[in-house]
C-alpha cells in the first residue's frame, strides 16, 4: 500500500484562494463590462471594453507613443461614428456630436484623470470644479477682451520687427546657409508676447541662441512626457514629494525639466510681487492674481480696465495655484499660436500663388514697408484672414481629444449616453472631414473665400481650435491680434524660403496633446524683401 503524499505538496485552500480569486475577479469585471455594463452596446474593440490598457498601449507604446488618435481613426472605420475606446470612454466622429460634448451646462465637466496628468489642476485649465474656474475666469476675462487686447498691438508690432532685424538676419543675410529653426522661432516670439502680458515681463526667449531657451525645451519635453503621467502617476507624484534641490541634481534631464520650469515661474511670480508693492507691475494678468479685491476695483491704477470679479480666496492666490496659472498661460499662449504660425508660414511660402496673392493684398494696404498699417487695417483684408484661418484649421490647436465626463444621463447627437461615461471628440473629425473641408490637408485660402453666407457659417461652425462652451480658449481674442500682426508683418518684410521641408513634414501628425509632426521640422532662409 502506497504511502500518502506528503503534506508539504498539497495545496492549500489559502493558496488557490491566492491564485484563483484575483483571476476570478478579473474574470468577474470583464464580463461584466463587455456584457452588462451600460456602455455594452456601443461598437469598439473588446479588448478597449474591457481594460483602458489598450489606450495606455497606444499613447505610451506603439510606435513610440501617441498613437492613439491615428488608432480612432482606424476604428471610426471600422465600428462607425461612435466607438467605445475604454471601459467608460466614448469617442465620436459625427460632426453633430461635437456641440452636445463641448457644451455648456453644469452636468458635463472636464474629466478629472486625463486633465489630472497635466499636474495643473489648481490653473484654469486643470480645474474641473464649475465654480472654482469661473471665479478663474472672471480674473482673465477682462485681460482678454478686444479693448485689452488691442492695446497689445505695439509690442506684438515691436516683437515681430526683432524677429528678421536681428536673430533670423544674422542666420540668413549674413549666412545664407544657415537656416531658421522655425518650431523654436515661433514659439519664442509667441512666448514672449504672453510672457510680457502675463508679468510686464520677457524671459528673452528671442534672444536666446538658435531661439532654443531653456523655457521652450522643457515644454516640448514635458509634452512628450505627457502621456506617462496620465498612465503611471506615481512617477510625477514621487518627483513632487522629493525636494526640488534633488530633483535638479538627478541626471536626467526628463526628470528635471518641470522643476526647472516651475522655478522659474516662482521667481518670475515673486519678483512680480515685490514690483506690484512699488505699483510697477500693475495691468498685467498677475497683478489682477495677486491683488486684494480692493486693490482691483481700483480701475484707475490699471492700464486695463476691467469689471471687478469676485473675491480671490487664499486657494486661488496660493503659490501652486499662481504656479499652475503662469505655467497654463505661458503654454497655452506660446504653443498654440507658435503652432499656427509654424503651420500657416510654411504653407504659405511653399505655394508661390498662395504667397503672391497675399504679397500682393499686403502691398496695397501697405505700400511703404517702414510704415506698417494698424492693425484694424490688417483685420479688414480677406485674403490675410482666410490664410490664418486655414493655419488655424490645420494646425488644429490640441489635437488630442478632450473628455468630458457626463454627470447625468444625456443625448450626443442621435445617441444617448449614460450618466458617469466619459465623451470626446477629437479636433481632426471635423477640420480634416472631407464632406466639410473638401481636400482637407490642403492649404486653400479660397475655401473661405467667395462663398454664400450659409456655406461659410458651415464652415465656421465646425472650426473649433478654441474648442466650444464656457471652456473655450480665453485668449481666442489676443491669438486672432498676435496672428494678423506676426503673418502680415513676416510675409510682407521678409523674403523666406523653405528649407529642407516639404508638405509631408507638416502633415502626419502624432498626438502628445498638441500635434507633433512625424516629419523632418520645418527651416527656412530669410532675408529682408527688397
Amino acid at each position: 500500500m502506497s504511502a500518502a503524499p506528503s503534506q508539504s505538496y498539497m495545496p492549500t485552500m489559502s493558496t488557490l484562494a491566492f491564485v484563483f480569486l484575483p483571476l476570478l475577479a478579473i474574470a468577474t469585471i470583464a464580463i461584466h463590462r463587455l456584457y452588462f455594463h451600460p456602455l455594452a452596446c456601443y461598437p469598439g474593440p473588446r479588448l478597449a471594453a474591457v481594460t483602458s490598457l489598450y489606450h495606455a498601449y497606444y499613447d505610451l507604446v506603439k510606435d513610440g507613443g501617441g498613437e492613439f488618435l491615428s488608432q480612432l481613426e482606424k476604428l471610426h472605420q471600422v465600428y462607425g461614428p461612435v466607438v467605445r475606446f475604454g471601459p467608460n470612454d466614448l469617442h465620436f466622429s459625427d460632426p453633430k456630436a461635437y456641440p452636445d460634448i463641448y457644451r455648456t451646462g453644469a452636468f458635463i465637466v472636464k474629466e478629472p484623470v486625463s486633465y489630472g496628468a497635466f499636474n495643473v489642476s489648481d490653473g484654469s485649465f486643470g480645474q474641473t470644479d464649475l465654480h472654482q474656474h469661473r471665479a478663474r475666469r472672471e480674473i482673465l476675462n477682462p485681460f482678454f477682451q478686444r479693448r485689452a487686447t488691442l492695446q497689445l498691438e505695439e509690442k506684438i508690432q515691436k516683437d515681430v520687427h526683432r524677429i528678421p532685424l536681428s536673430p533670423f538676419i544674422a542666420h540668413s543675410s549674413f549666412t545664407p546657409n544657415v537656416p531658421v529653426n522655425c518650431y523654436f522661432a515661433f514659439r519664442a516670439l509667441t512666448t514672449d508676447i504672453i510672457m510680457s502680458y502675463t508679468f510686464g515681463q520677457t524671459i528673452g526667449c528671442l534672444d536666446a541662441s538658435g531661439f532654443r531657451h531653456d523655457l521652450l525645451v522643457n515644454i516640448s519635453t514635458l509634452n512628450h512626457l505627457i502621456w506617462i503621467s496620465r498612465w503611471i502617476p506615481i512617477i510625477p507624484a514621487i518627483l513632487a514629494r522629493l525636494p526640488d534641490a534633488l530633483v535638479l541634481k538627478l541626471p536626467s534631464a526628463q526628470l528635471r525639466c518641470n522643476v526647472e520650469m516651475r522655478t522659474m515661474y516662482a521667481r518670475l511670480i515673486a519678483s512680480h510681487t515685490v514690483a506690484l508693492q512699488d505699483n510697477t507691475k500693475a495691468g498685467t494678468i498677475f497683478s489682477a492674481l495677486l491683488s486684494s479685491d480692493e486693490d482691483i476695483a481700483d480701475e484707475n491704477q490699471h492700464s486695463v480696465a476691467y469689471d471687478k470679479p469676485r473675491l480671490i480666496d487664499d486657494k486661488q492666490r496660493s503659490k501652486k495655484s499662481l504656479i499652475d496659472e503662469a505655467q497654463v498661460l505661458t503654454q497655452a499662449g506660446g504653443e498654440t499660436v507658435g503652432q499656427t504660425c509654424y503651420v500657416g508660414i510654411f504653407h504659405i511660402i511653399n505655394d508661390p500663388r498662395v504667397q503672391r496673392t497675399l504679397l500682393a493684398e499686403l502691398m496695397e494696404a501697405w505700400p511703404d514697408k517702414a510704415h506698417p498699417p494698424p492693425l484694424q487695417d490688417l483685420e479688414r483684408l480677406p485674403y490675410l484672414t482666410a490664410c490664418i484661418k486655414e493655419a488655424l484649421r490645420l494646425a488644429l490647436g490640441v489635437c488630442s481629444p478632450l473628455q468630458r465626463l457626463a454627470l447625468k444621463d444625456i443625448r450626443v447627437g442621435d445617441w444617448a449616453v449614460p450618466a458617469g461615461t466619459a465623451v470626446s471628440m477629437g479636433v481632426t473629425f471635423l477640420h480634416f472631414n472631407p464632406e466639410i473641408f473638401p481636400d482637407p490637408m490642403v492649404f486653400k485660402p479660397e475655401r473661405w473665400l467667395g462663398i454664400e453666407p450659409e456655406a461659410h457659417a458651415i464652415l465656421e461652425d465646425n472650426m473649433v481650435s478654441f474648442s466650444r462652451g464656457t471652456r473655450q480658449c480665453v485668449g481666442m481674442g489676443m491669438a486672432w491680434v498676435e496672428m494678423y500682426m506676426i503673418f502680415g508683418h513676416l510675409i510682407r518684410r521678409l523674403d523666406m524660403k523653405a528649407h529642407n521641408t516639404s508638405v509631408e513634414d507638416v502633415t502626419a501628425i502624432k498626438d502628445f496633446f498638441e500635434p507633433y509632426f512625424r516629419g523632418r521640422t520645418f527651416h527656412m532662409v530669410v532675408k529682408p524683401r527688397e
